[in-house]
């Protein structure tokens, strides 16, 4: 009987043993782990000013951010006033961006009618 007694405290502190770290607290995995950004910014090159021009940022919680660019087009044709302040708000926004630590990681473009550029931003 005493036997069986030592073996089930050997068993019992055995699995308690096992078992104890799983009651640990888990880390953070978020810790550790890069944060990502993605913009997109839709230029429009649709003569007459009649396209519409966006910057879309959506931030690594899921939240977006939207704001209006200006038409490379005007009613005379190609604004370059419009062009130098789509130019002046995307560099105070990737500069405000790069100051909370984010980087470029990739970055493409294309289109025709709209101008598209993607860009990946990560912060380690």
């Amino acid at each position: 009987m005493k036997n069986i007694f030592l073996i089930l405290i050997g068993v019992v502190l055995g699995a308690g043993i096992i078992a104890f770290p799983s009651f640990k607290e888990k880390p953070n995995l978020q810790d550790g782990t890069p944060k990502y950004i993605h913009i997109n910014i839709l230029e429009s090159v649709v003569q007459g000013g009649a396209g519409r021009s966006r910057c879309i940022i959506t931030f690594p919680d899921g939240k977006s951010e939207e704001f209006e660019l200006d038409n490379y087009y005007s009613m005379v044709g190609v604004n370059f006033g419009n062009i130098k302040e789509n130019d002046k708000k995307m560099t105070l926004r990737l500069n405000l961006l790069a100051k909370e630590g984010y980087r470029v990681v990739s970055q493409s473009s294309g289109g025709a009618g709209i101008y598209s550029t993607k860009i990946i931003m990560m912060k380690p």
